[in-house]
């Protein structure tokens, strides 16, 4: 999230009156009972009745009589069938999420990799314990996967090509018709505030979003977050996990509702699967991109840098995430070319080697290694769920490769560019991930990589790690 992202919104807040005390605007039958809200306010900061939850909506008919949003919790395929047929299929707007076993492997197979799955809609959450069912050889049956592959059907999510991944490995299941939030709340946010070169698809927390335009904090628990998702649920986690689902589709309807009251009005954001730009409403004027963050869940890796440069030396712009009508284009801030290129004439000798630009640039040509879009899809899930973190994406990227798929440096160096990456490089990432984060570690493999370093410069630049080598070789 950019720095002061959390400021500006809560000063546009408090301008309007702070409207942020109050329950959120009414966008389905289903509505936050005041009541409830207040008393979420009023109670002990970080006490369970402090936290927005699904249980604080009703819809109330004309008598008077009050409904509840039921919660259906399944643990075999023929209740989540029957489930998906009766009450989710013929929806056209749902919440969507997943939970999985921390630290599993793609090896692990599907009940370890997508343990939960999640849906809601207004009067309704499904919570599909996958992990329980008997082993079949269509796990999720015929509803779930017509609901998912619809691409009439919105679903909608924080972090939701991630997950979409997941059902695309593990499940065949090639989901359409997705939302991710961040790119809505981002189109919301700096369109009220005019600051639209800082609308990009960086992930935002869904706590981040329940808390500004849900106006409660929202139950992110380490504790649950990390549970053990393959056994029977318990009911924090069966809370965690349905108002997840809940609060994706309450948030996708409420930021469109401040979406239709912007002027002039931006067009709603395209499908999260079709990889397009995040629309500006027709007329807006973007006075710079220089100043833009990343136009990615991900950061860019070196490849990505070294096509970049390649871009600039052939004169040719770079492409934002922030789609520019093409009568403002002429207003956008020229890119200076940076100083460090140096323009060398082409001659038939220097034509026969390609430069590590082209070779970059036909590098992000080929099609993506399965094996990195799932390293891709724990780097973003990590990021989203530890903000706080200062591991830039390609170390990561990194790590989740040597450690999902237990390759050695030198795969994981092929693997992340051609020509590869040199083997150091790679255990160099690997050690500075493992120093920073607190992630699971195999001790064996970790010594293999502490023996590229040398041990006077591992314990002065990897303390902790040279302490767990140390540890692992004492207990041994």
């Amino acid at each position: 999230m950019p720095i002061g992202f959390g400021e500006m919104e809560s000063m546009d807040v408090r301008d309007k009156g702070n409207p942020s005390d109050g329950p959120p605007p009414p966008v389905f039958e289903y509505k936050m009972v005041d009541d409830l809200f207040y008393a979420a306010k009023k109670a002990p900061p970080e006490s369970p009745a402090s936290f927005w939850s699904h249980e604080q909506y009703r819809r109330m008919d004309a008598d008077g009589e009050s409904h509840k949003v039921k919660v259906h919790y399944c643990r075999s395929r023929h209740t989540m069938e029957r489930v998906c047929k009766e009450y989710f299929l013929g929806e056209k707007l749902l919440g969507f999420d997943l939970e999985w076993v921390a630290d599993s492997k793609r090896r692990d197979g599907v009940k370890k990799n997508v343990s939960l799955i999640q849906l809601a809609s207004p009067s309704r959450i499904g919570l599909f314990h996958l992990a329980l069912f008997a082993p079949n050889k269509d796990m999720v049956g015929p509803s779930f996967r017509t609901i998912m592959q619809d691409p009439e059907v919105t679903k909608c999510g924080v972090h939701i090509k991630g997950d979409s991944t997941r059902l695309r490995t593990h499940l065949n299941i090639n989901a359409q018709g997705l939302i991710e939030l961040s790119n809505l709340y981002k189109l919301v946010t700096y369109c009220r505030s005019g600051q639209y070169q800082n609308i990009n698809r960086r992930l935002v927390p869904m706590a981040t979003q329940v808390k500004e335009f849900l106006h409660l904090p929202l139950f992110k628990g380490s504790n649950v977050r990390s549970s053990n998702w393959s056994k029977p649920l318990a009911m924090d986690q069966v809370h965690y996990s349905a108002a997840d689902a809940y609060a994706g589709l309450h948030l996708y309807a409420t930021l469109d509702h401040h979406r239709k009251q912007l002027d002039p009005c931006p067009p709603m954001v395209h499908h999260a699967e079709l990889n397009l730009a995040i629309p500006l409403a027709e007329g807006v004027r973007v006075a710079s991109t220089n100043d833009a963050a990343e136009t990615e869940d991900i950061a860019p890796t070196e490849d990505d840098i070294l096509a970049l440069q390649s871009l600039i030396i052939q004169g040719k712009e770079p492409v934002s995430s922030v789609a520019v009508p093409k009568e403002t284009q002429t207003n956008l801030v020229p890119t200076p070319k940076p100083k460090s290129i140096k323009m060398i004439p082409r001659t038939p000798e220097r034509s026969k080697k390609p430069s590590p630009a082209s070779r970059a640039t036909s590098t992000l040509d080929r099609p993506k290694n399965s094996r990195i879009e799932v390293a891709d899809d724990r780097v973003a899930s990590f990021r989203a769920s530890h903000p706080q973190s200062r591991s830039i994406a390609s170390h990561l990227r990194a790590y989740f490769l040597w450690h999902i798929y237990d390759l050695p440096p030198e795969s994981v160096a092929q693997l992340l560019r051609d020509p590869p990456l040199k083997t150091i490089t790679v255990v160099q990432y690997l050690l500075t991930v493992v120093q920073a984060e607190k992630l699971p570690v195999d001790h064996d493999r970790l010594r293999e990589l502490a023996d590229f370093i040398p041990a006077s410069t591992l314990s002065t630049r990897w303390p902790v790690v040279a302490g767990m080598v140390t540890e692992s070789t004492t207990g041994n």
